[in-house]
């Protein structure tokens, strides 16, 4: 994908939590995915920053992709031309002391 000579920014306010959630520790990947239905948006006014926009979604660990799902939805929604994902961990559905 090009990116053009665009000079990237860091936008750390435009995505919002517009409820709390419960801790998604314990779910499954469809009771995660349930759970954050609507547990995200983009900040009143801000829509215009994401339209036509690649954005990187950054991210501090991937457990079943359902936090990154809600998100990117809500970007694609409000206007953004494609959402890519930057994790710093990988994890699993796994209970203290497996591996």
């Amino acid at each position: 994908k090009d990116f053009g000579r665009a000079v990237p920014t860091l936008q750390g306010d435009i995505l919002i939590r517009k409820r709390e959630t419960e801790m998604l520790r314990s779910m499954n990947p469809e009771e995660r995915r349930l759970a954050l239905g609507g547990a995200f948006g983009v900040k009143f006014g801000r829509e215009k920053q994401l339209a036509g926009k690649n954005i990187l979604l950054v991210d501090d660990i991937y457990t079943t992709g359902a936090t990154a799902d809600a998100c990117s939805s809500v970007m694609l929604r409000a206007g953004a031309e494609g959402v890519y994902l930057l994790t710093l961990c990988s994890g699993g559905n796994r209970k203290p002391g497996e591996c």
